[in-house]
């Protein structure tokens, strides 16, 4: 079971162990990840799909486009669909990505078939529960 407020402590003990280079995923990890490139200036982290609204000399962010694979898997799904029904499962709906993710799934759907019908479900909770 992943605990948001083990994150600093596990990025920690991968800093502590000489890693050179620490790479966390998640909007959720951000916070953290920004915490351990200030505390640690020596190593170098890559943050993926976190908001990083500092620049720090060690810290990358890198964002992918959650709607354009998104928009690829709604292309598919509506392809292969039989019942002209599809679905998708997200994770918590207070993580941007999975917003972009599902916004994109609908619109490649869509554009196979307007008429198809969507069933897009988030998982109920924060994005740390999500995790669990």
């Amino acid at each position: 079971m992943i605990d948001a407020k083990d994150y600093g402590k596990n990025i920690e003990t991968l800093a502590d162990a000489g890693y050179d280079i620490i790479l966390t995923v998640g909007d959720p990890l951000g916070e953290a990840t920004r915490a351990a490139a200030k505390n640690y200036p020596g190593i170098h982290f890559i943050g993926i799909d976190q908001e990083q609204r500092e620049v720090l000399p060690n810290l990358i962010n890198l964002e992918f486009r959650a709607d354009q694979s998104g928009f690829l898997a709604g292309v598919l799904a509506a392809q292969m669909t039989s019942s002209n029904t599809i679905a998708i499962i997200l994770g918590s709906e207070t993580i941007p990505t999975m917003v972009k993710m599902n916004d994109g799934y609908e619109a490649g759907a869509r554009y196979i078939n307007p008429d198809i019908h969507i069933i897009s479900t988030y998982y109920p909770g924060s994005s740390e529960e999500s995790l669990n």
